[in-house]
């Protein structure tokens, strides 16, 4: 007879706990509706019931933080996708959430430890994508060039990997490369900060041009202050200032061809996104370097506006008032010349 009533018992308790999964269950679809629908208040209710009836079930808890990052409530996603790992350590979707939400709280290493076990065993190109993210945050640009490299094996049309990966080429002082990389995926996909990016490659070229024709420029003066002194240059003289003139232009040509194409493409950047700060300061200098010394200053000035209280802002105030003193100048020789 006792045995036939602990027989009763085991099977209402088993029983209970079906009703409970099956109760659980229902909760979770509801939630998703709700979920689905925006209507988050009454999402999260059907969810807290659904872990309450079922806790070791990962997918209540998977729901629930996609529910927290909707409402912005990053420390409670993180704490749910965390519950949903320890569940289900294999959980790809929940392990990609969770490395995007510590590399948005500059939390690379997080990421990291989140992301490496699937990188054997996966396919899904969001896995490498966010890992070299992971990297990128934590300034290991050849790390993350790695892992960038194989998001595109798997899928190119990702057009936020070229970007991070061209920044990260161009931060290695891969220029070369990065330049490659950024117009091959400008071929494909507009995204202006990819063309910001793309901008300020070509920049950075320009801008080594720049300084190789002002290096040939000051020579060349060294060389005329000696022809003041004395009247005529020996043969290597001659010969030195024949090379130097030759490099100037030649610098002058490439300096010019490179800073108007990264000038396009800032401008291109900025018609398709007006917010964009770094398009906006890389145009001013561009400008700057082309002698365009009003457009510089009216990007400047759009610049300041977009970041007031940024970190180059007083950077950014000054170069404004040394332009103001440039155009005064130039205007007053302009002046001085019509007279």
């Amino acid at each position: 007879m006792r045995y036939f009533f602990l027989l009763l018992l085991t099977i209402f308790i088993l029983s209970g706990c079906d009703h409970d999964k099956v109760a659980a269950k229902r909760d979770l679809g509801k939630g998703i509706q709700f979920l689905r629908s925006g209507q988050y208040m009454e999402a999260g209710i059907h969810f807290k019931s659904a872990i309450e009836k079922d806790p070791k079930n990962p997918d209540p808890h998977y729901y629930y933080a996609l529910l927290s990052i909707q409402q912005k409530k990053t420390d409670q996603a993180i704490e749910s996708l965390s519950k949903v790992l320890m569940l289900k350590p294999m959980h790809e979707e929940a392990a990609i959430y969770l490395a995007d939400l510590f590399i948005q709280k500059n939390e690379g290493d997080g990421a990291i430890k989140v992301l490496k076990p699937f990188t054997t065993v996966t396919k899904n190109d969001k896995v490498f994508f966010y890992l070299g993210k992971a990297f990128y945050t934590k300034n290991d640009f050849e790390e993350a060039v790695k892992w960038f490299q194989k998001t595109l094996e798997i899928n190119n049309n990702n057009s936020s990997v070229y970007g991070l990966l061209g920044d990260s080429l161009l931060r290695m002082n891969n220029i070369e490369q990065a330049q490659k990389i950024l117009k091959e995926a400008v071929k494909y996909n507009q995204d202006p900060v990819v063309l910001s990016k793309l901008g300020t490659v070509l920049f950075q070229i320009g801008n080594d041009f720049y300084l190789k024709e002002k290096k040939a420029k000051t020579d060349l003066t060294e060389i005329d202050e000696k022809v003041k002194k004395k009247k005529k240059l020996s043969k290597d003289e001659e010969s030195k200032k024949s090379q130097l003139e030759q490099d100037r232009d030649d610098a002058n040509g490439k300096k010019t061809a490179f800073l108007s194409e990264a000038k396009n493409q800032f401008q291109l950047a900025l018609k398709k996104d007006p917010a964009l700060k770094e398009s906006a300061y890389n145009l001013s200098m561009t400008h700057y370097l082309l002698e365009e010394y009003e457009d510089a200053r009216k990007m400047i000035e759009r610049f300041i506006q977009l970041s007031p209280t940024g970190a180059q802002a007083k950077e950014a105030r000054e170069q404004m008032d040394q332009l103001d003193e440039i155009i005064r100048i130039k205007k007053q020789e302009e002046l001085n010349r019509q007279k």
